[in-house]
């Protein structure tokens, strides 16, 4: 009888797809809450993208959550570009949050 893989491959997975790492969920939410600053690198499809989006889901209720993908960046100038369209996005969310607050 052959073993089912209980990974998916492709695309971010979540609910009960997810596959918890709660030390390094922790450890990840406790340098949030210290410095605000995380950078996650990993080898290619090892969960990068699901932990992130999972630990989001949480942290982006007390943070403001800046997410840069440099998938298929191939220089400085796409490294440029990404980062100012996150930061694009973010403001957006800031703006839309503060137009919400004041209705």
């Amino acid at each position: 009888m052959t073993m089912q893989n209980p990974f998916f491959y492709g695309k971010p997975v979540s609910g009960s797809d997810f596959c918890p790492r709660p030390e390094l969920e922790s450890k990840i939410e406790q340098i949030v809450q210290s410095s605000g600053r995380v950078y996650l690198t990993g080898k290619h499809k090892v969960g990068k993208t699901s932990l992130i989006k999972h630990l989001s889901e949480k942290l982006e209720k007390t943070h403001l959550l800046i997410h840069v993908d440099f998938r298929l960046v191939e220089d400085h100038a796409g490294v440029e570009r990404k980062i100012i369209q996150a930061l694009l996005d973010a403001e957006a969310r800031v703006r839309d949050f503060r137009e919400i607050l004041q209705h």
